[in-house]
């Protein structure tokens, strides 16, 4: 590949990175960072992973490992990957490979020594970027052209691109949702369309993690609303965005600067949680998350510190953002007092009850009865007051408040 562009290099300074380029250089390899971690470079965005392809086999990759005494793991050696760890930090180590044959989602590879055919095997020229370590760019399909003009283009025929792997649909939209700022390629967007049914093939997992994804982005709106216009978004999800919601969501996270949340952006797009929950793969702390956020409760400011003490910061939080987002009360002061609050620890225990001779479920009745007096109080009450309130419970003989 010939040079295409050299920047100051963002990984000069990276002990751990030369350490490995270092010992993956040696009989003849060239090792070379690929695909995200030189797009997000090129625009001066800190990358979450860095990626290597290399020209030798995945066994002779293992062999400088070993002789290097860098751990790896063979995370995918049919496909040709090792991922090696320094200083804590997984490196994924590809060898150069080219596709024999394809089943929508999984491949069987041929390794090359060829850097054209295994950059013609991936998805969108903005995604077939190599470098070395000093900053050169090796761009074979115009890709830091295309992430200038803010186009996500599939390489090559984008039809063949999609059957090698359906997730690419999705990830098409995500792409243009972020590199592209919304706008989408014809060419691209008419493959994905004709395609779409096969989206259901793939697994939840995968459609879960692509599509909370593209709910991240700053662009989602415009590609939601081709989505849903092009019946490609009910393939997997069978509902209709609330688009006003939604829009309402983004304005107020560009008016306090607030970092996109995709379960927020899910709620006020008023996507009921039956719907989501048998279309994703959502964790039992997700679909929790979701069902409080679908049974919101008002927020005030009188009511702010005993919400907090009975749904946890995360949940009011959640609940004031949605408040705020369809025009409710809301004081953006409330956030700050949520951030920082501590949960106030209620004075008595079980066996202040006992030492009084209470036992059994009558325990725990009387124990809640006098919390909620001293959550009342604003949790004001000292421990002798909160004593005195459940002799006066007790006094009364029954469970009504004193």
């Amino acid at each position: 590949m010939k040079p295409s562009l050299k920047i100051q290099s963002p990984w000069e300074n990276d002990s751990a990175l030369k350490t490995l380029f270092q010992t993956l250089s040696q009989n003849g390899a060239t090792p070379y960072l690929v695909g995200g971690g030189v797009r997000d470079a090129l625009l001066g965005l800190r990358a979450e992973d860095e990626d290597i392809a290399i020209n030798i086999l995945p066994e002779e990759v293992m062999g400088l490992l070993d002789e290097a005494g860098i751990p790896h793991v063979p995370t995918g050696l049919s496909h040709g990957t090792i991922t090696a760890v320094l200083k804590k930090r997984p490196y994924q180590i590809t060898s150069l490979r080219t596709d024999i044959k394809t089943f929508g989602r999984h491949a069987e590879v041929a390794f090359t020594e060829d850097w054209i055919q295994d950059a013609s095997r991936r998805d969108f020229t903005i995604n077939a970027l190599y470098a070395d370590l000093e900053g050169t760019i090796y761009d074979p399909f115009g890709g830091i052209e295309d992430l200038h003009n803010h186009h996500v283009k599939f390489i090559g025929n984008p039809t063949k691109r999609i059957e090698e792997d359906y997730l690419r649909i999705l990830r098409f939209f995500r792409f243009s949702a972020f590199y592209g700022k919304g706008n989408l390629d014809s060419e691209g967007l008419a493959a994905c369309t004709r395609l779409a049914p096969q989206i259901r093939i793939l697994a939840k997992e995968r459609i879960t993690q692509e599509f909370l994804k593209l709910m991240k982005t700053p662009f989602v709106f415009p590609v939601l609303k081709t989505l849903q216009g092009s019946r490609i978004l009910g393939v997997f999800l069978e509902t209709t965005i609330d688009f006003e919601g939604l829009q309402k969501m983004l304005e107020f996270e560009r008016s306090l600067s607030f970092g996109p949340d995709p379960f927020l952006r899910l709620a006020l797009s008023q996507i009921q949680s039956t719907v989501l929950f048998s279309s994703l793969r959502l964790s039992n702390k997700e679909q929790l998350r979701y069902k409080k956020l679908e049974n919101f409760q008002p927020i005030t400011a009188q009511n702010l510190s005993e919400s907090l003490y009975r749904w946890g910061t995360e949940t009011v939080r959640d609940w004031v953002i949605l408040q705020a987002s369809k025009g409710g009360e809301f004081d953006s002061s409330w956030l700050q007092i949520i951030q920082s609050w501590t949960r106030p620890l209620f004075p008595l225990k079980g066996e202040d009850l006992m030492q009084r001779g209470i036992k059994g479920p009558a325990l725990g009745n009387i124990l809640h009865e006098t919390e909620e007096w001293w959550i009342s109080e604003n949790f004001k009450p000292s421990y002798e007051a909160c004593l005195n309130r459940l002799d006066q419970v007790l006094e009364k003989g029954n469970r009504e408040p004193v």
